[in-house]
Formats: structure tokens, C-alpha cells, sequence
């Protein structure tokens, strides 16, 4: 697979794609599975099955033939890790019989399907609530599930352009900062005023008091380069 041209535009919490991105799905979609082309594109399966249904992209004979190889080797996998060691013969009738078309959900009852895609579906949306509350608190996403940050309200932009001003120190500059976006420092030079950190808590901002001696601020280490 040809790597992708990356990034990905996000406009008010929604995708854009370039003619350049679309053309590359075009030519990888019919020949690999959904798994691998959204992990190239960095996006979840969910985003790529919309837009395959919107750009009319259907997988290729050779793409199903790569997808059903893919999903025998990955039940073999899944039996070594569970301890199950079938022999080879059971393992390419299972190759076989996944390579002509066979589907091991269709082999399942309706009260059995509908327990696993809803448990698919809870376990989906405990994923994203997780990773949510990590962009809420301004930390970097841990699983595959791309969600774009939360951006800052007028009030929240205000906040932090006076904090700045009063001496207050923003992730931003401190070189070795923490990665939460709605953290603000404070040392002996910042002139703190209660009223003031009472409207930064009530905007969603977490006050923390920050020792010198431990951290080093970009702006110090830029001076210290030019000298």
C-alpha cells in the first residue's frame, strides 16, 4: 500500500479531505481491507465506511480474496493466543472456507448476533467517552478512535490572553510541559488575584503552582540560544 498524503484538514470538528487524499482511497480501497487503510489514514473505520459509501467505492475481487486471507490468519492468531492449537489441516479447511465467501456470523442466531453487536457497540462507545474526557483535559488520545480537540470558547480565549498578562504561565511555554491544554502555572513573579482565578476555574481552567528550579520555560532557553 502506497503511504498516504497526510494530514487531514479538520474544520469545525469535521474532515476535509483533499482531491489528492479522495484519488488515493479511490486507487487503495477495492485492494485492501478496512482495518489497514484507516490506520494508514489515521482515522476510524466508522469515517471511512461513509466515505466509501459516499464516493460509491466497492471492494475488488483480489481486495476480497487479501481481506478473507487476512481474517483466517487472524482466527489462527486468536486461537494460538487463547492455547487452542488446531492442526494445519483444520486450519486451511478454515482458510478455504473464509476464502469462498463463508462469514462466521452467519452461522449465529438473531438473539446472537444482536448480544455481539451490541456488545460491540457499548465497548465502542466506552471508547469514546474515554477518549473524550482525555481531550477534555487537554491530554493526547491514547486509542485509534480519532475525536479532534475540544477548541477554546471566546471566554476561555480571553482568560488565557489575561493570564499571560498578569505573569500566569500557559502549557505552551514551558518547555517540558504536561500536555493538558486547560492547566494554567503560577510562581513567585506571577501576580496572583483571587477574583481573577475564581473566573479561570469557572471557564474550566486548573490552577498549578509551578516550582522554577524543576522546569525550564522556552523563553529562557531562547535567550540563553541567542547569547
Amino acid at each position: 500500500m502506497e503511504p498516504f498524503p497526510k494530514p487531514i484538514k479538520i474544520v469545525k470538528r469535521a474532515y476535509v479531505f483533499s482531491d489528492e487524499q479522495i484519488e488515493w482511497l479511490r486507487r487503495n480501497f477495492p485492494l485492501y481491507g478496512n482495518p489497514p487503510i484507516a490506520e494508514e489514514m489515521g482515522i476510524c473505520i466508522t469515517v471511512l465506511k461513509r466515505l466509501a459509501q459516499k464516493y460509491g467505492l466497492t471492494k475488488s475481487a483480489e481486495g476480497w480474496k487479501v481481506i478473507n486471507r487476512t481474517r483466517g490468519d487472524s482466527i489462527s492468531k486468536a486461537l494460538r493466543a487463547a492455547n487452542i492449537r488446531p492442526g494445519e489441516e483444520c486450519l486451511n479447511a478454515l482458510r478455504r472456507k473464509m476464502a469462498s465467501g463463508w462469514n462466521p456470523m452467519q452461522s449465529l442466531t438473531p438473539d446472537e448476533k444482536k448480544e455481539i453487536i451490541q456488545k460491540r457497540s457499548e465497548t465502542r462507545k466506552r471508547n469514546i467517552r474515554s477518549e473524550r474526557r482525555r481531550i477534555l483535559f487537554g491530554f493526547e488520545p491514547k486509542g485509534r478512535i480519532h475525536l479532534p480537540q475540544r477548541n477554546y470558547t471566546k471566554n476561555q480565549y480571553q482568560c488565557r490572553s489575561r493570564a499571560k498578562k498578569r505573569g500566569y504561565i500557559l502549557p505552551a511555554d514551558i518547555r517540558e510541559g504536561s500536555g493538558n491544554r486547560f492547566v494554567i502555572y503560577y510562581n513567585e513573579q506571577t501576580e496572583r488575584s483571587q477574583s481573577f482565578e475564581n473566573r479561570l476555574n469557572k471557564h474550566g481552567f486548573r490552577l498549578v503552582e509551578l516550582n522554577n528550579n524543576s522546569v525550564e520555560l522556552k523563553s529562557n532557553a531562547t535567550e540563553l540560544n541567542k547569547k
